[in-house]
């Protein structure tokens, strides 16, 4: 088991860090390897508690499928979901507080691996590979931010 818990500090309004945390394309900007998500429900709704999705990320080159599902949602404050592949489980969590000025966003996942062999490598490289990764993440969320970047072609225009 792995828990990870981090805060970051943007100088930019709850309202504009949130919609970079609920819209599937803009997730797509600083996510770089999520490919695609996918809803499993042609009706579904991804601001509602139960709604089920897939997020397909390029690991390595190959393409892992992550089962996943909202847990909860609170427009402009919490995002909160459930992400499941083979040999681990995790539930995340993007919070975000503040004013028209600033936000800070608190990152929280609790990752669960299974089999000895994964946890062990797990906590060897997991947690700081973890941390590493969201790291980068947030910095090109930042980028984004900075630059009201919105599409892929406007990133294309004004790479990280």
């Amino acid at each position: 088991m792995s828990f990870i818990d981090r805060f970051f500090h943007f100088p930019h309004s709850v309202e504009k860090v949130f919609s970079y945390l609920d819209s599937d394309e803009r997730v797509r900007l600083w996510i770089p390897d999520l490919e695609k998500v996918e809803y499993l429900d042609d009706k579904a709704d991804p601001s509602k508690v139960g709604t089920k999705f897939r997020w397909h990320l390029n690991e390595g080159g190959r393409v892992r499928i992550y089962d996943g599902d909202v847990r909860a949602y609170e427009k402009n404050r919490l995002v909160a979901f459930n992400l499941t592949t083979k040999g681990m489980s995790m539930v995340v969590s993007y919070g975000v507080a503040g004013d028209a000025h600033s936000s800070n966003l608190r990152y929280t996942c609790d990752m669960h691996i299974n089999g000895i062999f994964n946890r062990i490598m797990g906590t060897l490289i997991g947690k700081p590979l973890s941390v590493m990764i969201l790291k980068k993440m947030m910095k090109r969320l930042r980028h984004c931010l900075d630059h009201d970047i919105t599409t892929k072609e406007q990133l294309a225009e004004n790479p990280y």
